[in-house]
């Protein structure tokens, strides 16, 4: 069954529908989000997926390796949920909660940090990579502030 952003690489080209058949299928053994298997599977690149669901989502996309992380957002998420969902918080208010994802279509998990923080999550697009980069710049830090 092809998701809403499946269909989505499909009309735009950046997948075929043989290669999403077969990230489909490969789920099953791997588990993860249809765009992780896509980009594991090397069927697109992580820039363009991360770009694209941006752009056709109307979300913001940042670069983290320009971003100051704030301490007060990381310690609000733990190391293993931030590697598990593929995410890093970047900046915390009052009420919300700005997290960059590999996906930020995800509403299950945005919906789980929601109700683990009590905040409202506000979803950015980011790269997979710098999200795994900030995750291991940031988290010992935290480890050893705590």
């Amino acid at each position: 069954m092809h998701s809403k952003l499946s269909q989505l690489l499909i009309n735009a080209g950046l997948v075929s529908k043989q290669q999403l058949e077969r990230a489909e299928k490969s789920l099953k053994d791997h588990g993860g989000g249809i765009g992780r298997r896509l980009i594991e599977m090397g069927y697109i690149a992580q820039e363009t997926l991360a770009e694209f669901v941006a752009t056709h989502y109307n979300l913001p996309f940042v670069n983290l390796d320009q971003l100051e992380i704030n301490r007060d957002a990381i310690k609000l998420i733990s190391p293993e949920v931030a590697q598990k969902f593929i995410l890093i918080p970047i900046f915390k208010t009052e009420k919300d909660l700005s997290i960059a994802f590999s996906d930020p279509t995800d509403t299950a998990t945005i919906n789980t940090i929601e109700f683990m923080t009590g905040l409202s999550v506000i979803p950015f697009a980011a790269r997979e990579t710098d999200i795994k980069k900030a995750i291991t710049a940031y988290y010992p830090l935290y480890n050893e502030a705590a």
